[in-house]
């Protein structure tokens, strides 16, 4: 009798366990809001939407045709190039990406850079959090999560303005 009892008991202890306590489970995900230009039909919507699913690990993906804003998130966190080039294949052109990640900051305190989980790294350059920023890695803290806006640098490269930092969690 008392073996029955634990069975159920023990099972909903492993179903109320929070999702960041189940081994492999991502423990932040990677947030985009993409400000897009040209969307003028649900059928723009529907072939953006299909474009910003196909990235790799890319979940909740949603664009609203009246505010011209795609959202999505994924587990690993993508460079700015990536979303450019999906919103472009679709046939039309971001303005803005805004980004919510996690990674590893490099580099110098002057110079930082954050590298992303595919490998790439993402220049950092201005924003209201910079000094912060480089507070962080002059301390040398080292995995973050950053949020801010990515922009096109005048070599054509991509770089993230910070707006917010916070020590990630292991």
């Amino acid at each position: 009798m008392k073996k029955t009892c634990l069975i159920p008991a023990a099972l909903l202890a492993l179903f109320t366990l929070p999702a960041h306590a189940e081994p492999g489970a991502p423990r932040r995900m990677a947030r985009y809001e993409i400000q897009v230009d040209g969307m003028s039909c649900p059928f723009c919507v529907r072939g953006l939407e299909k474009k910003l699913q196909a990235l790799p690990g890319a979940s909740n993906v949603h664009v609203d045709l009246a505010t011209g804003l795609a959202r999505l998130e994924s587990r690993a966190a993508f460079p700015p190039e990536s979303l450019d080039k999906a919103v472009r294949d679709a046939g039309f052109s971001p303005r803005a990406i805004h980004m919510d990640l996690r990674g590893t900051l490099q580099g110098p305190a002057e110079h930082p850079s954050l590298l992303l989980g595919t490998g790439e790294a993402l220049t950092l350059a201005g924003g209201p959090e910079f000094r912060r920023l480089q507070a962080f890695v002059a301390g040398g803290t080292r995995a973050v999560v950053l949020k801010g806006r990515a922009s096109r640098g005048a070599g054509g490269g991509w770089r993230l303005s910070v707006e917010g930092i916070e020590e990630a969690q292991p």
